[in-house]
């Protein structure tokens, strides 16, 4: 699953909404890409603990595992770019439920979003998503490891340094009888369990 945002070239009127499906993403997708308008449906990745009935035996009393899981950044909303005067047409072609809106004295008027606050949402995309600021787990330098990510057997190291940035690690591994540096994936270390 990638983050969403279709790009077609738009006038200075048109604005960012932040639009309510009324049905799947997959089918919402669909019809703004037929209705020719300007979408952005963010993702966020993040690490969650796998459930210790998904594991093997012989893992399930080891240190706790982890697996990257990509959900939509705001769920049943996505963000449309469309000009205000036009905006029941944009809802019924696109078969939409609502534009977040405002109350402005007596009516209720569609918010729009500032360029900038979807432009600062996209910068921050890595591989199709937004990454979790907050990691489950803190790494430090000087931490015990456990890989276990793309490896046929467990492996220990040492952490050197934390890549918050890219959700990676740079660990020192014992490999092939001399000290290694490798890069990893968050997901794929575990802290080392105290003997």
């Amino acid at each position: 699953m990638t983050a969403e945002h279709a790009s077609i070239a738009t006038p200075p009127s048109l604005q960012w909404y932040a639009v309510r499906l009324t049905r799947g993403e997959c089918h919402t997708r669909e019809r703004l890409e037929r209705a020719d308008l300007q979408f952005y449906y963010p993702l966020v990745s993040k690490l969650r603990p796998v459930p210790k009935r998904k594991l093997t035996d012989s893992r399930r009393n080891g240190p706790t595992r982890y697996e990257r899981k990509v959900t939509p950044f705001f769920r049943d909303y996505f963000f449309v770019r469309f000009n205000l005067d036009g905006w029941p047409e944009v809802l019924r072609k696109a078969g939409l439920k609502g534009i977040l809106g405002q109350e402005i004295g007596e009516a209720r008027l569609p918010a729009s979003i500032a360029e900038a606050a979807i432009a600062e949402l996209m910068a921050r995309e890595v591989d199709g998503a937004i990454p979790e600021k907050e990691p489950m787990q803190t790494f430090k330098p000087g931490n015990q490891v456990t890989i276990h990510a793309a490896l046929p057997v467990e492996v220990d190291a040492t952490v050197i340094e934390n890549l918050d940035a890219s959700a990676k690690l740079k660990v020192l591994v014992a490999m092939f009888g001399r000290q290694t540096v490798v890069e990893l994936p968050l997901e794929g270390v575990s802290q080392r369990m105290a003997a």
